[in-house]
């Protein structure tokens, strides 16, 4: 089964700023009104608003009323700077947030413009500016908090009115998990990455079990930040009755860093199942190797950054639901002839009735013995000999067999200062994530030898253009193309011809 999703998305917004403008979908607002000691509006004044990781400007002018406002540009830590003739420069820091709205409203004061009033603001608590419900999530939190396969969705769940299961620290793969927001279904949700819808139809959530694609996963070096807003957001970010997950992946400064990493997991100090206990089966395997880097830097001071991550993931897994197996089976031993099938089934007859089993097994059909008697590539029995005879000549199995998944993940980012209206940002995410799982899923086989490979790749590529025409309009073009594959294909071991 081979299931291919494309999304080619374009999206052209112009914003009139004002200071009732909105910010975009993974895009940050600073807005406010300044006046003078009088309490008039400060008209013309011209307001500045800086990077401070590379030191790019945004410029423009009070209205009138006094009213200001920057919008379409990504979240960070900011120097705001504010200057009329006549009056004292206003200064302060600010950090905004995914999608989040900064108010700065500010009275001058008279004196000389090169005299500073600098205040240090963070962002409020409860932005006034908006009705959506939601929490920042940044990456200083997702790299502290133990996730068994640096996965982020497994901390989703700390955002408000947010449920989720448990991460399952033996599950296969990424273990992704879905999350249910205000008592709406988790496949109500939706994934916006870099701010264009990536979620996957086939995963319907963020599950990325075997029979589905899944949906982008980048790991904790390569995440700024993401937030989760559960309720009451804008027709701009709003597509479905659940909740929307807003991430976004760093871009590069005009200092160079990087960092390098090897999270490794073993199974030597883990428990063993309690029916493998039972049939006195040794614990699964479970190892996993998740090892990789980032770098990021300017290529042109002040104009053209880039940033790049890679994660490689290996694991080895004979714990998950994937891995593992019990079975009950006919009580057969390792001696498939007639005469000694028909010694252990003699006089047994079919579940619908039919001719009882000759003492001497003559009357066994051959077909049925052939099959009996065939062998898997390794040697073994295709219906394999029961570890446990029980007392109803019934025969128990338990397997635990090693699944293999393994990831290659590529995160890009260019950011281009073009001229001082026009700012460039490419943003790329590409992972490659093949499966070997030893009992298929979709052929609901419980006995070893009939397993599938699995096969599944996710690209999803940004272009965001923004545009400053004049202080009062900005325009923002961003292209976006998304594709999911999944290709599921069952081992056969065995053939034939009739």
């Amino acid at each position: 089964m081979r299931i291919v999703n494309h999304r080619i998305t374009t999206i052209l917004l112009t914003a009139i700023i004002m200071a009732t403008a909105a910010s975009g979908q993974s895009t940050g607002t600073v807005k406010g009104i300044l006046t003078d000691p009088a309490g008039k509006s400060a008209p013309g004044a011209v307001v500045i608003l800086t990077n401070e990781g590379t030191d790019q400007r945004l410029q423009t002018v009070t209205t009138p009323g006094g009213a200001y406002a920057f919008t379409f540009f990504s979240p960070g830590k900011y120097r705001f700077a504010a200057e009329l003739t006549g009056f004292r420069t206003i200064a302060r820091k600010v950090t905004v947030d995914i999608a989040g709205t900064v108010t700065i409203d500010a009275v001058f004061e008279l004196g000389q413009t090169a005299t500073e009033v600098q205040v240090v603001s963070e962002t409020q608590q409860v932005d006034s500016s908006t009705s959506a419900v939601g929490l920042v999530v940044e990456q200083k939190l997702v790299e502290a908090l133990p996730l068994s396969s640096r996965n982020f969705t497994q901390i989703l769940s700390l955002s408000p009115g947010v449920n989720a299961s448990v991460a399952n620290a033996g599950s296969l793969g990424r273990n992704s998990v879905n999350i249910s927001a205000n008592g709406s279904r988790p496949y109500d949700n939706s994934l916006v990455l870099n701010g264009l819808v990536a979620e996957n139809p086939m995963s319907q959530g963020f599950d990325d079990d075997v029979d589905k694609g899944g949906v982008p996963i980048p790991s904790p070096d390569a995440l700024m930040e993401f937030k989760v807003v559960t309720a009451l957001y804008d027709a701009e970010t709003g597509r479905q009755g659940g909740a929307v997950i807003n991430v976004v992946t760093k871009s590069g400064t005009n200092r160079f860093h990087g960092s390098l990493y090897d999270y490794l997991r073993n199974d030597d100090l883990n428990a063993n199942d309690f029916f493998r206990n039972a049939t006195s089966q040794s614990r699964g395997v479970l190892k996993q190797n998740q090892f990789g880097g980032t770098i990021g830097g300017p290529i042109i001071k002040d104009k053209l950054f880039f940033f790049f991550a890679y994660q490689g993931t290996k694991q080895v897994n004979g714990v998950s639901s994937f891995s593992t197996a019990s079975t009950f089976l006919p009580a057969l031993t390792n001696d498939r002839s007639a005469a000694a099938l028909g010694r252990i089934f003699a006089g047994k007859k079919g579940v619908q009735g039919g001719v009882a089993v000759a003492a001497d097994g003559s009357n066994i059909n051959p077909v049925a013995l052939a099959l009996l008697s065939a062998r898997l590539p390794g040697g073994q029995y295709v219906v394999p000999t029961p570890q446990i005879i029980q007392p109803n000549h019934s025969g128990f199995s338990t397997y635990s067999i090693g699944a293999r998944f393994t990831e290659q993940q590529y995160v890009g980012d260019l950011d281009y200062q073009i001229n001082p209206a026009n700012r460039l940002a490419i943003k790329t995410f590409y992972s490659h994530d093949p499966w070997t799982i030893p009992f298929s899923t979709s052929a609901g086989d419980n006995v070893p030898g009939f397993g599938e490979n699995d096969d599944k790749v996710n690209w999803n590529h940004t272009a965001i253009l923004t545009s400053t025409i004049n202080p009062r309009i900005v325009n923002e073009l961003r292209l976006g193309y998304a594709r999911n594959y999944i290709a599921q294909l069952p081992i056969e071991p065995l053939s034939g011809h009739r």
